[in-house]
């Protein structure tokens, strides 16, 4: 009876002992395929707040943080919507992208179908903008098409502009569509 107990015994430990290294195993073949120098964050929703409230909120599905040397570097693999709220709270400007890339220094690379409504109801379209989160401005040398809330759309390569819309320069040449009515008005033509 004891011999029975004792091949029992060994067997329930040699089942036990076998799991446990099977389970290490596939644990360990999991962490072969894991970089310890990227972060991966889901359904990200971010806000930068400073003295005077709420500044800006990002959302996003997905988030890659990659850890260099001594500093990172945030990727959004599967685009992102970032809501700039008015310091008087009476307004906001959107901007959205299929891809963004954030460096240390806080500017951002903005690519594909990249869509820009400022707090006027101005947009503009463009395949790639950069984003100076430092000196609040935003550029391009790419094909730009600014449609402004009265209804004026203009085309043309290069922008450079400050985060309202406020002031914006096109780089180079550009044409546009300007109601008649509107033409008049500006140029003092009755």
């Amino acid at each position: 009876m004891r011999r029975r107990l004792d091949i029992l015994m060994s067997f329930t430990l040699m089942i036990f002992f076998t799991q446990c290294k099977k389970s290490t195993v596939i644990f360990e073949n999991d962490y072969e395929n894991v970089d310890p120098n990227i972060e991966i964050v889901d359904s990200v929703h971010l806000s930068r707040v400073d003295s005077t409230g709420l500044v800006y909120e990002v959302k996003s599905p997905k988030m890659l943080i990659y850890h260099h040397h001594r500093s990172s570097s945030q990727v959004y693999p599967q685009g992102l919507d970032i809501v700039f709220h008015n310091k008087n709270k009476k307004g906001e400007s959107t901007i959205s992208a299929n891809y963004a890339l954030v460096d240390e220094n806080g500017l951002t690379t903005l690519k594909g179908d990249v869509l820009i409504k400022s707090e006027r109801g101005d947009k503009l379209e463009t395949s790639h903008l950069l984003w100076d989160q430092r000196y609040r401005t935003i550029q391009t040398n790419k094909l730009i098409r600014l449609i402004q809330i009265s209804g004026d759309t203009t085309f043309g390569f290069g922008l450079q502009a400050n985060e309202d819309f406020s002031r914006f320069q096109i780089k180079k040449g550009y044409a546009g569509k300007v109601k008649f009515d509107d033409l008049k008005k500006k140029l003092l033509i009755n």
